[in-house]
């Protein structure tokens, strides 16, 4: 069995070689959202699955997939064809996947979610566009691919045109990860603003484009937030100013609770 990952070896290195090769089989893309299979017989592409869509539009989606691992099971490809036109099937794949390579926003792994932006201001849509608005906000970009009742690279450029024009935005699924932190006062620093220890902010700052808050919470008491920045030698530690500890009743020493949040 044949073992791998797109991101060192291309769909169409891949598929090339397997032609070559005029292996029967079956090639398992394992995206996380968006399972997907090409059928080979003799090494030419017979048929293509990819998350409840088949042939020609399951063929188009698979061609956005980048950095996917992948497996080649050698075994005899299913009778039934999804796809037509022989060597022609290879010719639209390789069309496919230059489209996909030419959209500038659209997030490449198909996993952060997309929100209608605050104070995006009037911009005049088509149907087809404000219904994707709709459908997107609070949604996964491979959510949207495969629901969007259009076909995928279709819905691609559009998403990527709502991007462009400030409407969507797309924001990373970040996983909740909580610290305990001791409380230190920093005086001379601004109110609102939280330091966290330079080692710690890399974790979150740089995977979060539209930036990262941080959440606070004292024992039972309310939950507050703050900007947030990096300073050195604060391990384990969370400084705040003297404001701050006075409006919020807190002291030097306390454990708190934090964690990190997108913007």
């Amino acid at each position: 069995m044949l073992r791998g990952d797109l991101k060192e070896f291309p769909l169409l290195n891949l598929l090339q070689t397997l032609q070559g090769s005029k292996r029967d089989g079956s090639l398992y893309l394992e995206h996380p959202q968006v399972p997907a299979c090409l059928s080979l017989r003799q090494g030419r592409l017979v048929g293509a699955e990819a998350g409840g869509l088949v042939g020609e539009h399951a063929l188009e989606l698979i061609a956005g997939m980048r950095a996917v691992p992948f497996r080649f099971d050698e075994r005899p490809a299913p009778a039934a064809h999804n796809l037509a036109g022989d060597l022609a099937v290879q010719q639209r794949l390789a069309q496919q996947v230059e489209d996909w390579q030419a959209l500038e926003l659209l997030p490449r792994e198909w996993d952060e979610v997309l929100r209608l932006k605050s104070r995006s201001g009037e911009v005049e849509l088509s149907l087809d566009m404000a219904r994707l608005v709709t459908l997107g906000d609070g949604q996964t970009v491979a959510a949207i691919l495969l629901d969007a009742g259009m076909p995928p690279l279709q819905a691609a450029r559009k998403l990527d045109r709502l991007l462009g024009l400030g409407v969507l935005e797309a924001h990373p699924q970040v996983p909740l990860v909580r610290h305990k932190l001791m409380i230190l006062p920093l005086y001379g620093t601004p109110p609102g603003v939280a330091y966290v220890d330079e080692g710690l902010y890399p974790e979150w700052g740089p995977r979060v484009r539209t930036g990262v808050r941080l959440w606070l919470q004292v024992r039972q008491g309310p939950v507050l937030h703050f900007q947030v920045r990096p300073r050195p030698s604060l391990a384990g530690r969370v400084g705040l100013s003297d404001a701050d500890l006075r409006r919020h009743r807190l002291g030097r020493g306390l454990e708190a609770e934090a964690w990190f949040e997108p913007v």
